[in-house]
């Protein structure tokens, strides 16, 4: 089997039966590498470290040898073997003899050259442990106004705090990645103050922090570390910064695991802050008795928790002006294909004259039209809007577009064709995904027009002397429900004499609105009756126009989509 690091660092998560015992103990190599997750479970036997591709843990690294070490699972032990490295391999900072074999333990640390990882017998989270902790005492907690006072000063009457300061603006200016600021944010602290544990979380959502960089005793931490919930809670909660001079002794720690096993003596906790917003929490402690933090490292950490509050949220606003620029690009990409789609050019059987017109209230739309010839010496014309709006109503668009060219090969009556699109829709789209379609066959030989209107507002047929005639529903729209009865879709014909044209239309155009009032509601008729006589392209025309005219500046909602068809002999 062959291991690489996330993407191409993926550990296996399953081992062959026929190796394991029933009392062997699970154990996984995690750590981070380039950037990258590393989780490796061990098998029975031999996994080879290295950096070449051929090894079953693949570490790319020029600290790294081809051919670097061996970690050896033996039921429940587990032993590193170098296999003289070049730059050595480490357990807990000590070497390993070359050729050398040693036990390793859950929670040591095992260095591959500079590629640090921990052997643990546990899934990992990045989640760190909590304590419950009920009696709370401070020594000092500072609330958001006062910790924030002076720090800057403070910060200059100290050489070590104000270098301190100066690098880490020089960090929060950095456009680079915001965890690699975390790392080197810890890192500076850890040069700076004296500390055993040093930590910084991040709030995600409504959940718990997680933890995004840590170092215990000068050394990067790979796992979650366990901390006091109410400490955090209050920083969390309050935003105060907060410190305790003896975690001993302080009341708010007793008998808690995360104090009294780490035998700290003296710990912080400030928020990283932005406005208003709480960010996370930038947590330090000490076990060394000689260490008791100040009033002053407090207010000068509170600095750098404000810094770090400000990274974590130009990261987000970045993150999120890049969101928004892919969702952009992805819809000029679904607008350019939904008009490839849609076509520009319609046929002109002899005698007749067809135009088509759409103007999408977004950049993509659930509006369709489509006309083409069929077999039969006949043509198909379709208008239709899908349930919903935006890239979810475009998609199902397509979908139902494309069906009905699929089945319109088939030469089925528009009737039957519309029962096996409705039987398609209800078998791949949720209920509340359906469409009103107006689909019809012309006859130019014969001057005739065979309909189904499945729900869709109904079409008119403007005859040369200007008299409306209404192309009502005959069904109910498809996809909409799922029961068989014969009635379901009925077909109905008309015939198309000379000088007629037919207008078929979307619902943003019957239900363009203006001071409460819809343009059919009284405007819609006569400014079709006055288009009696015009080419289709007129008509479309004299229809936009006399709609923008009721509506003037009122912006409309929905999607505007016309098909028109007029005999001209």
């Amino acid at each position: 089997m062959r291991y690489a690091a996330a993407p191409a660092l993926r550990g296996l998560h399953s081992r062959p039966q026929a190796l394991l015992k029933e009392y062997e103990m699970p154990f996984w190599l995690t750590g981070e590498h380039r950037g990258q997750t590393v989780r490796v479970e061990l098998e029975t036997g031999v996994c080879s470290v290295g950096r070449s591709a051929a090894n079953d843990l693949s570490l790319p690294s020029q600290t790294v040898s081809r051919s670097h070490a061996q970690v050896v699972l033996e039921g429940d032990s587990v032993f590193v073997v170098d296999l003289s490295s070049l730059n050595g391999t480490r357990v807990n900072g000590e070497n390993v003899d070359a050729g050398g074999r040693r036990e390793v333990s859950s929670g040591d640390m095992i260095e591959f050259g500079s590629v640090m990882l921990r052997l643990t017998d546990r899934e990992e989270s990045s989640v760190p442990t909590w304590t419950e902790d009920n009696n709370i005492s401070e020594s000092i907690h500072l609330s958001r106004e006062e910790s924030a006072k002076s720090a800057i000063e403070l910060a200059g009457q100290d050489a070590r705090f104000l270098g301190l300061v100066i690098e880490a603006g020089g960090l929060m200016v950095d456009p680079g990645d915001p965890q690699e600021t975390f790392d080197r944010i810890v890192e500076l602290v850890d040069r700076t103050i004296q500390g055993n544990r040093i930590l910084i979380l991040e709030r995600e959502g409504n959940g718990p922090p997680v933890q995004r960089a840590a170092r215990v005793k000068g050394a990067r931490a790979l796992s979650p570390l366990m901390l006091s919930r109410t400490m955090v809670n209050m920083v969390l909660d309050q935003g105060a910064s907060l410190l305790t001079g003896d975690a001993q002794a302080d009341d708010r720690f007793k008998n808690q695991q995360s104090i009294m096993g780490q035998d700290l003596r003296s710990a912080m906790a400030v928020p990283l802050v932005h406005a208003d917003q709480i960010m996370g929490v930038l947590y330090v402690d000490s076990d060394d008795p000689m260490t008791t933090y100040t009033e002053r490292d407090l207010r000068v950490l509170t600095l750098l928790g404000q810094m770090l509050g400000a990274k974590i949220a130009n990261a987000l606003l970045v993150e999120t002006q890049r969101e928004k620029e892919r969702l952009e690009r992805e819809l000029q990409t679904a607008s350019a294909i939904q008009r490839r789609i849609l076509r520009t050019e319609l046929p002109q059987p002899p005698g007749y004259d067809f135009s088509g017109r759409q103007d999408t209230c977004e950049d993509v739309g659930g509006d369709l039209y489509d006309a083409a010839a069929i077999p039969g010496d006949r043509f198909q014309i379709v208008l239709g809007d899908v349930s919903g709006k935006g890239i979810g109503a475009a998609l199902l668009m397509t979908d139902v577009l494309g069906a009905i060219r699929v089945l319109r090969e088939e030469a089925i009556e528009p009737a039957r064709l519309i029962r096996r699109l409705d039987h398609h829709l209800l078998q791949t789209t949720q209920p509340e995904h359906y469409v009103t379609m107006f689909l019809a066959e012309l006859d130019p030989v014969n001057h005739r027009l065979d309909y189904v209107n499945a729900g869709h507002p109904p079409a008119y047929l403007i005859h040369a002397d200007g008299r409306l005639e209404h192309l009502a529903s005959t069904g109910m729209p498809v996809g909409l429900m799922d029961m068989d009865l014969p009635t379901k879709f009925e077909s109905a014909s008309v015939d198309f004499p000379p000088g007629a044209a037919l207008v078929i239309y979307s619902d943003g155009v019957s239900e363009a609105q203006a001071d409460d009032v819809q343009f059919d509601e009284g405007s819609f008729e006569p400014c079709l009756q006055a288009l009696a006589g015009k080419s289709s392209g007129d008509i479309i025309d004299g229809i936009l126009a006399g709609m923008q005219k009721f509506v003037g500046d009122t912006p409309q909602p929905d999607d505007i989509t016309l098909l028109t068809v007029r005999r001209s002999s």
